[in-house]
């Protein structure tokens, strides 16, 4: 069985500490959906068609991704993807081309596609980044192939990413500090808190259904012995959360 696979993975002494968690990873990311570890449609970077080569450069500066969705107007209407190499084409900077001239094909994945699965379709199509569905054919967010492997060897950082963790201690208190877009089930591995299952997969959208409207700046939120204040908000979410044991 799994579970006994575990045991005997547990148990191996030629695996170091970092090889058992990678293996134990890969079993646990069988029963994840790629909905679970996508970066959500509010938190994604789109560009328009209609934006010249010109414009999305500046953007591109801005934003420092090395990949953009290209939309037709609404975040539903995908029509590709453009890569910051596309936009290097001396010709292009000065003239009025439009993005959607160059846009590539983009792949698009079910939401409740399996992690593993949807790893192994990337590598097939040599594709870096997808459009995952919801069960509307609507754009619920995208997916990248890093993103899919940090889910099996944890966080792999480069220049570009933010120094800003997902999950911070305070040493003295035992608070914990987190990024509202934290999953549950990352929550609890990190830092032992356990939040009430719910019809939300993050720690933000928990805060959202238990106060029964959009949370601001300073509100606490407190269940099973845990206070939860909102530190900071990401638009109409909370960005940062205090977490601590009400003693």
């Amino acid at each position: 069985s799994e579970e006994e696979l575990l045991d005997l993975v547990a148990g191996h002494a030629a695996l170091t500490d970092e090889e058992r968690d990678i293996v134990e990873e890969v079993f646990n990311a069988s029963e994840r959906q790629v909905h679970e570890v996508m970066v959500p449609r509010t938190e994604v970077d789109f560009m328009d068609a209609s934006l010249t080569v010109g414009k999305a450069i500046a953007l591109a500066i801005e934003k420092a991704h090395s990949r953009y969705p290209v939309v037709r107007g609404s975040s539903d209407e995908v029509i590709g993807f453009i890569h910051v190499r596309d936009l290097l084409d001396t010709s292009l900077a000065n003239s009025n081309a439009k993005i959607q001239e160059l846009a590539r094909n983009i792949m698009y994945l079910p939401g409740t596609k399996g992690i593993l699965p949807a790893l192994t379709e990337m590598r097939k199509q040599r594709q870096h980044l997808a459009i995952v569905l919801d069960e509307y054919g609507g754009t619920d967010g995208i997916i990248t192939l890093e993103d899919l492997v940090e889910t099996l060897v944890g966080d792999i950082r480069d220049e570009y990413d933010s120094d800003e963790k997902e999950v911070s201690q305070e040493s003295h208190t035992g608070d914990f500090e987190v990024d509202g877009l934290i999953s549950l089930e990352d929550l609890s591995e990190e830092t032992g808190f356990d939040l009430p299952e719910g019809p939300y997969e993050t720690a933000s959208g928990f805060v959202m259904h238990y106060l029964g409207r959009i949370p601001v700046e300073n509100d606490i939120v407190g269940v099973n012995g845990l206070r939860i204040t909102v530190l900071s908000m990401e638009g109409k979410r909370a960005g940062r959360l205090l977490i601590s044991r009400n003693y």
